[in-house]
């Protein structure tokens, strides 16, 4: 049984179906400030790579967990999303994987495959006024529920789907499901702390998953949802440059 932050905190859960997702003008600027802090530290990731300094050696990818809820959330995804923007949730998984093992972070195996799988399934279409990951929320509570999950791991992993477009997470406050579902899906769509995954991993990760489409359906997919809540979170990011660093995204290609 995985715990769940305070669902009420903003990004968290709670939070999400209180609000579906509309940022009151004090949580834009909180959220702008950390979105500036991130993209600080994705710069000094790309100097790293243009200076030769990224991660080598032999990384063990994780295999997939054997288990009847791990393969409906596999089905799901497959069935509500594109091919592309199903990839990525398998990309985010294994890349999650491998930055909470690099930080010595635990998380929960199977919650983790189910959270990051489905983590995007609401992005299309868009709907007027609601942030996407309510949608995906509800898509892995029918998945979770129909394979009778505990209530506090459904919950555990749509807070993690709900809050992981937040800028500015942390572990300790918003717990590791959805702190490296962020961190996978930000390594995968615009090579955040890709200088720390060797070139040889994001070859055998993209092999096995390939990007094909992706960068195209993000970017529409990230323009549609800005539009449907323009106070919303995707909205805060597209105006800093989330879909031209998505263009431009280094060492994940």
């Amino acid at each position: 049984m995985e715990a769940v932050p305070d669902p009420d905190r903003l990004g968290g859960i709670g939070w999400l179906e209180r609000t579906r997702g509309h940022l009151t003008p004090d949580q834009r600027r909180a959220l702008l400030g950390a979105t500036l802090r991130t993209y600080s530290a994705h710069a000094q990731g790309l100097v790293g790579l243009l200076i030769g300094r990224r991660a080598r050696g032999p990384v063990d990818l994780p295999d997939p967990p054997d288990s009847s809820l791990a393969r409906a959330a596999e089905a799901a995804a497959v069935t509500a999303q594109s091919p592309s923007m199903a990839a990525h949730g398998w990309r985010t998984w294994l890349y999650g994987s491998l930055l909470a093992g690099l930080d010595g972070q635990h998380v929960d195996p199977e919650l983790f495959y189910v959270a990051a799988l489905l983590h995007d399934t609401g992005v299309t279409p868009s709907v007027p006024g609601e942030d996407f990951t309510l949608r995906s929320a509800a898509q892995a509570r029918a998945v979770m529920e129909a394979e009778g999950a505990a209530d506090a791991d459904v919950r555990a992993v749509q807070d993690a789907i709900a809050v992981h477009v937040t800028p500015g997470i942390e572990p300790e406050r918003d717990g590791t499901l959805g702190c490296y579902v962020q961190a996978g899906a930000m390594l995968d769509v615009v090579g955040l702390r890709a200088v720390e995954v060797p070139a040889d991993t994001v070859r055998a990760v993209n092999e096995r998953h390939p990007r094909a489409q992706l960068v195209a359906e993000l970017v529409q997919g990230a323009r549609e949802e800005a539009a449907a809540i323009p106070d919303g979170r995707f909205a805060l990011v597209n105006r800093v440059g989330f879909t031209m660093a998505v263009r431009t995204a280094r060492g994940v290609g």
